[in-house]
């Protein structure tokens, strides 16, 4: 049986891990029928994802499916009794040495290669199998690639490792070593005398509490309200006179007194304890300087309103509107007195 090439052709088949090519030729009988040959590379790699910072890695090549075959698909042994296979890759071998076959042109075989160069990853690296029968002049070159994984590491330089920086800055911490008593990381509680986190220093003495805080608004809420009555009285002299700068002292004053009212609600310790069992942990403070101040700053801010609307009545004839915000200055002074002398008149301070 006589061979002759005609014609070359590649083809490239990409299924999982196996790669194909194939290279196709003709060879003539004796008799002159010619027969089609095809040489069909088909090499699998195991496995096709290697770890990275291992340094070393082998994979399993195979390439027991490489044959001849007659054009239709059916192997033949006969068309290639000199099919040969050589191996080859683009890794780089182990301490600069080439890349370790356990047999060089076996259909199945070892490779042995060096995962990483100078402390990197190579990334991915391609196995290579030269498939050739001279006799039919035929050639093809299969190709498999395979990955390398990135390189990752901890905060305690393990590679693949899961340790992170805590909160307190510790690698594979659990947040215990900056927690506080309510275990927040960084937090600022801290136990009380009585052992509570974050507690004042009451719940082991027996005190009765109250919270004020409902008072403290409504004050602040009064005082404010008042100020803003003195503020459209004078608006309404400056119209009638046409002076915009008109009592602007008493504005101010107005103002003033205000914040002098806030300051002192505000002052007051929003839970206030009473009763306490021990006298010696818990001293008693007096609340009326607080609350004196509150009422003067409320009495000011009342005769500021007074004045002014004196002043419209009898200068400018605004006795309708006068009256009124008069009226309404009266009655929140008024209640604000009323809510003032519902706080205690004094409380209990214990150590934490």
């Amino acid at each position: 049986m006589k061979f002759s090439s005609r014609l070359f052709r590649l083809g490239y088949i990409l299924m999982a891990t196996i790669f194909t090519f194939s290279s196709h030729g003709i060879a003539a009988d004796d008799d002159g029928t010619d027969r089609p040959v095809d040489i069909e590379c088909q090499i699998s790699v195991t496995p096709d994802r290697v770890a990275c910072g291992q340094g070393v890695a082998t994979v399993s090549l195979d390439a027991t499916t490489t044959v001849c075959s007659d054009g239709t698909g059916t192997p033949s042994q006969d068309l290639c009794p000199d099919l040969a296979l050589v191996w080859r890759t683009s890794a780089p071998g182990v301490d600069g040495n080439v890349p370790e076959l356990s047999e060089q042109g076996a259909p199945q075989t070892e490779l042995t290669i060096a995962t990483e160069q100078g402390g990197v990853s190579i990334g991915s690296f391609n196995v290579q199998l030269i498939a050739t029968s001279f006799s039919n002049n035929l050639k093809v070159i299969c190709y498999a690639p395979v990955l390398v994984e990135e390189c990752t590491y901890d905060c305690n330089g393990d590679l693949g490792g899961t340790a992170v920086i805590d909160d307190c800055g510790i690698c594979g911490g659990d947040n215990s070593s900056c927690s506080d008593c309510a275990g927040t990381p960084n937090g600022d509680a801290i136990l009380d005398t009585c052992g509570v986190c974050g507690g004042n220093g009451s719940s082991c003495l027996n005190c009765e509490s109250l919270d004020i805080t409902p008072n403290q608004l409504s004050l602040d809420g009064t005082s404010q309200q008042l100020e803003a009555i003195s503020q459209k009285a004078i608006r309404a002299i400056r119209r009638a006179s046409g002076n915009n700068r008109a009592f602007q002292k008493l504005s101010n004053a107005a103002h003033e007194a205000y914040r002098e009212s806030w300051s002192a609600i505000w002052s007051l310790d929003s839970v206030q304890l009473s009763n306490c069992s021990s006298t010696i942990l818990c001293v008693e403070s007096d609340n009326t300087a607080s609350t004196s101040i509150y009422q003067q700053s409320l009495d000011e801010i009342f005769g500021v309103t007074k004045r002014v609307t004196r002043k419209l009545r009898k200068k400018y004839a605004k006795n309708k509107v006068a009256r009124r915000l008069l009226r309404l200055a009266r009655n929140l002074r008024s209640s604000g007195t009323t809510e003032l002398q519902s706080l205690p008149a004094s409380q209990q301070t214990c150590l934490e």
